[in-house]
C-alpha cells in the first residue's frame, strides 16, 4: 500500500476539513427532501475517508442502512452520530501551516501565469506553491478573487476548474 507524503496528507485533510465538515447537514437536507439517493451518496463519500477507519466503517454501515429503509425511516439519530464522528475525525486531522508565500511584484504575473499553466495541464500538485504566489501577488487587485479560486482549486486536486480560471486570468 503507497503512503502520501506528509504535505500531500495535510493537503487532503486540509480538503477533507473544507468540504466535508457540514456533510451530515447536507445529507439530512436531501434526506428530508426525498433525495434518497443523493444522500447515501454524500454519505459514500466518507467510506473512504484517509485513515479514518471508524469513520469510514460508520459511514458505510449508515450508507446499507439507508439502502432498505421503509419511508418511514428517521435517520436524525444515526445523523448526528456521523456528525460527531466527523467532528472528531477532523479535529484530530493536521492542519497546513500558514503559507509562507511572499508576493511576487505585479510585473511577474504573466510569468507566474506562463509556469503554472504546464503545471495545471499536468495535473501537477507542484502548482499549489505557484498558485499560491500567485494569489498573494494580485491580494489587492481587481482579480484576487478569481486569484483566490485558482489556488483553492488547485489545493483541491480539481485541476479542471483550474484550467478555467487560470484561462479567466490569463485572459
Amino acid at each position: 500500500m503507497r503512503t502520501l507524503n506528509n504535505q500531500v496528507y495535510q493537503r487532503v485533510a486540509q480538503t477533507m476539513r473544507e468540504r466535508e465538515a457540514d456533510l451530515p447537514q447536507r445529507a439530512a437536507a436531501l434526506w428530508a427532501a426525498g433525495h434518497r439517493d443523493q444522500a447515501r451518496r454524500e454519505v459514500h463519500t466518507l467510506a473512504g475517508t484517509l485513515q479514518a477507519y471508524t469513520l469510514a466503517s460508520h459511514a458505510r454501515e449508515l450508507e446499507r442502512i439507508w439502502r432498505d429503509a421503509p419511508a418511514s425511516y428517521d435517520p436524525g439519530d444515526d445523523l448526528a452520530a456521523l456528525d460527531a464522528l466527523l467532528g472528531q475525525t477532523i479535529a484530530g486531522l493536521p492542519t497546513l501551516p500558514a503559507p509562507s508565500v511572499e508576493p511576487a511584484l505585479i510585473g511577474d504575473v504573466p510569468r507566474l501565469l506562463a509556469e503554472l499553466r504546464p503545471l495545471v495541464e499536468a495535473d501537477d500538485t507542484a502548482a499549489m506553491d505557484i498558485a499560491e504566489t500567485l494569489s498573494a501577488t494580485l491580494g489587492l487587485t481587481p482579480l484576487a478573487a478569481k486569484a483566490r479560486e485558482l489556488a483553492q482549486a488547485v489545493r483541491g486536486y480539481d485541476f479542471t476548474s483550474a484550467r478555467s480560471l487560470l484561462d479567466e486570468l490569463a485572459g
